[in-house]
Order: structure tokens, then C-alpha cells, then sequence
């Protein structure tokens, strides 16, 4: 049996609303990252970004981004996963 992987293509942010619906799940589509999440509710639910990253399936995306792609979100996820 072949190999074969999936992939995600998209023209906004990978944490964007649509295209977070292969990964992630949040009660609001406006949490992106950790500084959209109300303090109390980041007890409870992670942001998108941070599913993306540690969670099933999203940590097993190989994400490939061009020019224009924003990498605001990710900036801190990506510091502490070089720490581990």
C-alpha cells in the first residue's frame, strides 16, 4: 500500500474559523491564540493555535506557509516547543 498524505490549502490564516474546523474546536471562532481568550475560559479551553500544535490531528500537519501568511499566533507556541 502507497503512502498518502492529506493536505490543508487556504488564503487566510491557518487559525481562521474555516480552516481551524479540520483541527480545532472552540466556542468562539475569535480565539485564535491566547490573547483573544477571556482569562477565565484558558483554564478550560486552549486557543486554536495552541490545538494546532499539541493536538490530534493538527501537530501532525506539516504546515508549509508563504508570503503574506501571519505567524503572530504562533510565535510563543513555537519558543516553548524548542524548549522541549
Amino acid at each position: 500500500m502507497k503512502s498518502k498524505s492529506t493536505g490543508l490549502v487556504t488564503n487566510t490564516r491557518i487559525t481562521h474559523a474555516t480552516p481551524s474546523a479540520l483541527y480545532a474546536h472552540s466556542p468562539s471562532r475569535y480565539w485564535e491564540d491566547d490573547g483573544k481568550v477571556p482569562i477565565p475560559a484558558r483554564k478550560s479551553c486552549k486557543d486554536i493555535a495552541r490545538q494546532l500544535v499539541e493536538d490530534d490531528p493538527g501537530r501532525f500537519i506539516n504546515c508549509k506557509t508563504e508570503t503574506g501568511a501571519s505567524h503572530s499566533s504562533f510565535l510563543e507556541i513555537t519558543w516553548q516547543r524548542q524548549r522541549w
